[in-house]
């Protein structure tokens, strides 16, 4: 008997430090693990932040600009971003798992040229301020491609396309019959329009003007939705199947991952072979050349598209927490825009500035995939966000929420960001106050209050 409970009470105290230690040691390891990687991210994020100063502050005037343009693309696409959700949340609720069905894809249609109308009449009526005119523009251009892309993603998704990750080119050829159908109008929209203006030459000027920004935002409407198509392709090409809209982390290989990258390396040298082919044109206006414009935009997106969704394959299945994931994404994007800015200035500067215009491809590849892989963050955590809320008023409390957003930055942006970047074509009589950057609250456009200081003197 006194055997017998020795070997009891062994056995008791040893399934109880097994408990211990499962309780003690295992479970704060894992938090232990996950706080550091959170506070390494928070380093790095730091450390990028301050990397900022010095590049836009740069004595290198190539990698300054390309700095200033890089943040008003994020910046940009944010703003997009929180309306293109404000948007949605407003006319749809959210369901666990949203199905491609032929009735979803005819509203997202039907909300897509609605939109593209209503942008269309907003570059319009803004054609008096041209720094006002090209913030809508830039983000009119991104509100409609965010459109596109959840469109013709869902038609990529439907049945009829799902038997083959190949059948999504047949959605990209679709893709580009009919969103022709949509790029007319922006383009056509302000001659028309024009026609019951009058025919003072400042309106002309501005007319002109407006209809070359209709052109920029349809531009960059078209390539957005095309290029993610195609890397939707060759994301479902690598994983045997018809990709869905996100990249999910789930199941990829090392070797996934590297063939991802390697597409989009191959779409970034394209680009950069495409614009060399734009600058040595004869003729800048020609139809070829507006093709080769549209060919190498769509190839930049594309690349960045693709080396996104390769570090979304590498990043996001090593976190639990998923906004912690797409911010380290967005930190190594920063990482990597950082190296290419200097590379590209050095090349630029040992090579001659001729090599310019072939890198200029690839310098808008890199802006952009630093501009996305940060939208993966703003997305993510205005998801994170929707919880806090009560429940049954989530819905236009989230809208509420991202409404304020919208409205305290987008005015730092027009003012401070986007006439330092490379879209905006103005001067700097053409700023505008906070206050302003919505809308001319005063009713007269700064060239009227011109001409009546002009008249009085």
């Amino acid at each position: 008997m006194h055997t017998f409970y020795k070997y009891s009470l062994d056995s008791f105290v040893m399934v109880v430090t097994r408990g211990i230690n499962s309780v003690t040691l295992r479970k704060p390891k894992e938090k232990k693990e996950e706080s550091s990687s959170a506070g390494i991210i928070l380093l790095g994020g730091i450390v990028f932040l301050f990397a900022l100063y010095y590049m836009t502050n740069s004595h290198i005037k190539e990698v300054q600009s390309q700095t200033w343009s890089a943040i008003s693309a994020a910046v940009s696409i944010f703003v997009a971003v929180m309306t293109n959700n404000m948007v949605n949340n407003l006319l749809r609720e959210k369901t666990e798992e949203e199905k491609a069905t032929k009735e979803k894809c005819l509203s997202l249609a039907l909300q897509l040229f609605i939109t593209t109308f209503v942008m269309c009449l907003t570059l319009f009526l803004q054609r008096a301020s041209s720094l006002r005119m090209t913030a809508y523009g830039v983000i009119g251009g991104h509100i409609l491609g965010f459109a596109a892309i959840d469109t013709f993603g869902t038609v990529a998704r439907m049945p009829a396309f799902s038997g083959s990750p190949w059948m999504t080119l047949i959605v990209v050829v679709i893709y580009i019959v009919a969103v022709q159908i949509l790029v007319v109008p922006v383009k056509m929209t302000v001659s028309i329009f024009g026609k019951f203006c009058s025919g003072k030459n400042r309106n002309k000027e501005e007319l002109d003007a407006c209809e070359d920004q209709a052109k920029d935002t349809s531009t960059d409407f078209f390539c957005m939705g095309a290029s993610f198509l195609l890397a939707m392709t060759f994301r479902g090409v690598i994983i045997g199947k018809v990709a869905g809209m996100e990249a999910e982390a789930k199941e990829r290989t090392s070797k996934d991952v590297t063939f991802l990258l390697l597409v989009g390396i191959v779409f970034g040298v394209l680009s950069g072979v495409v614009r060399m082919l734009q600058h040595k044109a004869a003729d800048k206006k020609s139809t070829a050349v507006a093709i080769l414009d549209i060919v190498g935009t769509t190839a930049s997106m594309t690349s960045a598209w693709c080396v996104l969704d390769a570090g979304n394959w590498h990043f996001l299945g090593r976190f639990k927490d998923e906004i912690l994931g797409h911010v380290a994404v967005a930190l190594a994007a920063s990482v990597l825009f950082i190296f290419a800015m200097y590379t590209m200035a050095m090349l630029i500067k040992h090579v001659g500035p001729e090599v310019k215009e072939t890198l200029k491809g690839e310098f808008t590849a890199v802006g952009l995939l630093l501009g996305l892989a940060w939208e993966h963050v703003f997305d993510a955590a205005l998801e994170g966000v929707e919880p806090l809320f009560p429940e049954k008023q989530s819905r236009w409390l989230l809208c509420l929420f991202t409404l304020v957003l919208v409205l305290f930055v987008f005015p730092a942006w027009v003012v401070y960001i986007l006439p330092k970047s490379k879209d905006f074509k103005g001067t700097a009589k053409d700023g505008l106050a906070p206050l302003t950057a919505f809308c001319d609250c005063g009713g007269d456009s700064e060239e009227e209050s011109e001409d009546e200081e002009a008249g009085l003197e």
